[in-house]
């Protein structure tokens, strides 16, 4: 945007001379001077309205400029059509900001500036087809830019639109040599987001392979995409990439006060998801250190907690996952969970009667019936009310066959 400004600042000069040169000195002296003043205040209140992203003022200042039609001359008309075009654009009034960038284009056929923002604005529209086209009609005219093909898929999968994103991304891989490792990593989250965690594996290994340095995100991503193919021991590997770096990161802030660390904001989530991952692997303790980390730094904490005390309750520490689960209820976190899994306590801490009412509240709110009737019958047995007991067993049975026959 910078260097689009000095080249209009330079025309804008040419024409206000061009201006000065046909007019008589008395007259110059008198009148042009101040509209020639005018239109140049006006124009640079408008550039900078637009950069300092304040639309609503570049829009009126573009509105004056344009009303003073006799001092422009096409190129710096069709510049001001362009900075109206884009202050309409990010003020999401997108048919008028089309409207305003077909004007600067009828003026200025072939203006780069225009054309790429004709693009956004139709991936801000979510018209991928149009937004498509104006790309391939960009690269008619400049045919050596073809990173306008990472440049729209950028544009779509902001919009959210990840498949028109990743075939854009596969189109700017197939125009270059040697693509660049972001190419893969964007492609591979947009696999990513839509399910396909393969081909994303893929794809963000080869982002891996072409780094020069490790990157935390990329891993990250992975890690993501290896967790939903059931790798966890795969994506621990990823994981512990980006711990590493997270460490590395808060030590520099300890020693330099001054120190600002700029971390992915995903990648803060790395050591609640190496938790689940191991977790899932049934390595409990390193679960356990991981989500009291993220409890302690505030990082998903409350699910975090939870999740704590289910690898407390899998290693039989029932006394502590039962302050979890308690904080976890009182907190509305996986409440359903939590209430079985508190009964689930007080049945291995022997409190035999507070288990009972813990899977009947179960029963009565529908939450893991068969299973709730189970450990409710062993409970009443374990309390010798033979009677009860039997009963829970024999329709906890009951239940499992029911539910094996509906499906």
């Amino acid at each position: 945007m910078r260097r689009m400004t000095m080249r209009t600042l330079k025309r804008l000069a040419a024409a206000l001379l061009s201006l000065l040169c046909c007019l008589s000195p008395a007259v110059a002296a008198a009148q042009s001077l101040a509209a020639e003043q005018q239109l140049n205040a006006c124009y640079t209140l408008m550039t900078l309205s637009l950069s300092e992203g304040d639309f609503e003022a570049a829009l009126d200042y573009a509105g004056q400029c344009l009303a003073m039609d006799e001092l422009l001359d096409d190129a710096l008309r069709a510049d001001i059509y362009l900075k109206q075009g884009c202050a309409l654009m990010y003020s999401q009034r997108f048919e008028e900001a089309l409207t305003a960038l077909d004007a600067c284009l009828t003026l200025l056929p072939g203006a780069a500036d225009a054309m790429l923002l004709k693009m956004q604005t139709f991936a801000a529209m979510g018209d991928t087809r149009s937004a498509v086209a104006q790309a391939e009609a960009y690269l008619e005219t400049y045919p050596e830019q073809t990173d306008v093909y990472s440049a729209l898929g950028q544009l779509l999968a902001a919009a959210g639109d990840y498949a028109g994103a990743a075939e854009a991304y596969a189109n700017y891989i197939a125009s270059v040599e040697d693509a660049p490792a972001s190419a893969y990593e964007m492609r591979g989250q947009c696999l990513l987001q839509m399910g396909r965690y393969e081909e994303a594996v893929a794809d963000l290994s080869q982002a891996v392979d072409r780094g020069e340095e490790p990157q935390p995100r990329t891993h990250y991503l992975r890690a993501i995409a290896r967790m939903q193919l059931g790798d966890n021991a795969a994506a621990i590997e990823d994981l512990d990439v980006c711990v590493a770096y997270l460490d590395a990161e808060e030590a520099r802030m300890a020693e330099d006060a001054q120190y600002a660390a700029r971390i992915d904001a995903d990648v803060l989530f790395s050591r609640y998801y190496r938790g689940i991952a191991h977790m899932q692997l049934g390595g409990y303790e390193a679960a356990i250190a991981d989500f009291t980390a993220c409890v302690e730094d505030g990082v998903n904490a409350e699910t975090a907690r939870f999740w704590r005390g289910a690898c407390l309750l899998d290693m039989g520490d029932y006394a502590a996952a039962l302050e979890d689960f308690a904080f976890c209820s009182e907190a509305g976190v996986e409440e359903e969970s939590c209430l079985y899994y508190t009964a689930l306590c007080h049945m291995g801490l022997e409190d035999y009667e507070t288990a009972v009412e813990g899977f009947t509240e179960c029963l009565a709110r529908n939450v893991m019936s068969e299973q709730a009737l189970y450990n409710r019958g062993m409970c009443y047995l374990q309390l010798g009310d033979t009677e009860k007991g039997q009963a829970d067993l024999e329709a906890s049975l009951s239940q499992g066959t029911a539910r094996s026959e509906a499906e």
